[in-house]
């Protein structure tokens, strides 16, 4: 599992994307940034939008995600499964390493459901410290929702929608229907507001619903992303492959 070295490190921040150490990005990394992975983390197969940051010793495997989005901390989203429907859950029956072939007369048979399902994070997403997402089918956390510290993702997540429990259920939403409604048809995530209010402060940043209406009002002038996205692919811990690509998700 590909760890970048300190030199690529320093290569990949001059395309947008913060590596801290012990990081393992593993398969295909699709990124357009300013992006950040923190210390301890395993990414494997994912897509970051600009300004979305994963925290310490997380993992994730098949995860889409988008702009704006806060993930913490000791996240677990997309583990790989064992089969419950198959007469054992053992591994023995579908592993396929070295150390497994030593013991292993035949060849082993993988389960191809073996896999994640596709996890999709929208754009201004909160996940707390220690969530878990288990990916056994396809989920979708809408823009703007907060995941509450400890919960278990099993379904799909409404826009703002703030959930908690195991497994999770909405507790509240974080705004009324029409502010909602407008920041969703604002778009606001595809502009790089941040940089815009470098030269104007005063931008309604508390206010979602004044917010929502300047986006509208000013979206000739707000500045987009300007980086380009990029398709990762780690060779080894000094060198990787890097593609333009159309976007961060597929």
């Amino acid at each position: 599992m590909p760890i970048p070295s300190p030199k690529l490190t320093a290569q990949l921040s001059r395309y947008g994307l913060q590596v801290r150490p012990n990081v393992q990005l593993n398969g295909i990394l699709r990124f357009k940034g300013p992006c950040e992975f923190f210390s301890g983390s395993v990414i494997t197969n994912c897509s970051f939008g600009p300004y979305s940051y994963l925290n310490a010793r997380s993992s994730l495997n098949n995860c889409h995600i988008g702009a704006y989005c806060s993930l913490s901390y000791d996240i677990d989203a997309g583990m790989l499964r064992h089969q419950a429907i198959a007469a054992t859950t053992s591994s023995a029956f579908y592993q396929d390493d070295a150390f497994y072939r030593r013991y292993l007369k035949h060849q082993s048979r993988p389960f191809a459901s073996s896999h994640p399902e596709q996890i999709t994070i929208k754009n201004d997403v909160w996940i707390g410290s220690h969530v878990l997402i288990p990916a056994h089918h396809p989920v979708t956390i809408n823009t703007g929702a907060v995941i509450a510290s400890g919960a278990v993702i099993t379904k799909d997540v409404p826009p703002y929608a703030v959930m908690a429990g195991n497994p999770a259920r909405q507790v509240k939403q974080r705004f009324s229907d029409e502010i909602c409604a407008d920041l969703l048809n604002s778009q606001w995530w595809h502009y790089n507001i941040p940089l815009y209010m470098a030269d104007h402060p005063d931008f309604p940043l508390e206010d979602p619903k004044a917010f929502a209406e300047a986006v509208k009002a000013l979206a000739a002038e707000l500045p987009v992303f300007k980086t380009q996205c990029l398709l990762l692919t780690m060779l080894d811990s000094s060198k990787a492959q890097l593609q333009q690509t159309a976007s961060w998700l597929d």
